[in-house]
């Protein structure tokens, strides 16, 4: 169930899941250089998980120049807690803690995206204990500020990287999501810009956003 490389835009970074060192039960994920085939940075620090519980591997997401990409860490600081949050790692592997969010909501680890401009992220969350409860949320990548739009994103994810990812208009105004109780699916417009949110589409699938030339 692992999902293989994510490469960078030029190709010359690659994150790809390996195991800890001296350790056949944990696995982390890595950042290497591809052009000087050297490892830039280990995200042990961030994200330790069983390689038996490998099915729940996280997406990394590549922001749109390649400078950096998101990622949803996950570590156990003790029996009674784990620790879920979102990072942004740069391509030297400096990484960043963006959300303070594990004590109320959980993240989901495989469906977000950067905006146009790289500078907000939008993620699907849910309330702790209340599965099936998930909303979009974007986050402000410079200041850290998390907005809950409370727009239903319900249904089971795909094990297919970030298929139904939040979709973005290429301005960075607006998002599309799907919405889907049982086999009945709702695209729902949100318009971050103007607050409002409404259903576009009724049984599509949302794959992108296409421009009239």
């Amino acid at each position: 169930m692992w999902q293989g490389l994510y490469y960078d835009p030029t190709v010359n970074r690659v994150i790809y899941p390996r195991l800890i060192t001296d350790n056949t039960e944990m696995y982390t994920f890595v950042l290497w250089d591809v052009s000087k085939e050297k490892l830039v940075s280990s995200l042990e620090n961030i994200y330790q998980n069983y390689v038996v519980f490998k099915n729940t591997t996280p997406t990394p997401i590549w922001s749109p120049d390649g400078s950096q990409f998101a990622f949803r860490g996950e570590i156990e600081v003790s029996h009674e807690l784990v620790k879920f949050e979102l990072y942004r790692v740069s391509r030297d592997g400096e990484i960043e803690q963006l959300t303070n969010l594990t004590s109320i909501a959980l993240i989901d680890p495989s469906r977000y995206s950067w905006s146009p401009d790289g500078s907000h992220i939008a993620v699907l969350i849910d309330a702790w204990y209340t599965h099936g409860n998930t909303q979009l949320a974007v986050i402000d990548v410079n200041t850290h500020v998390v907005t809950n739009y409370c727009v239903p994103v319900r249904g089971e994810p795909i094990f297919v990287p970030n298929f139904g990812a939040p979709i973005w208009s290429p301005d960075g105004k607006q998002l599309l999501v799907m919405d889907q109780i049982g086999h009945n699916r709702r695209v729902i417009l949100v318009d971050i810009v103007k607050n409002y949110a409404a259903q576009i589409a009724e049984n599509y699938d949302m794959l992108g956003w296409m421009v009239a030339p």
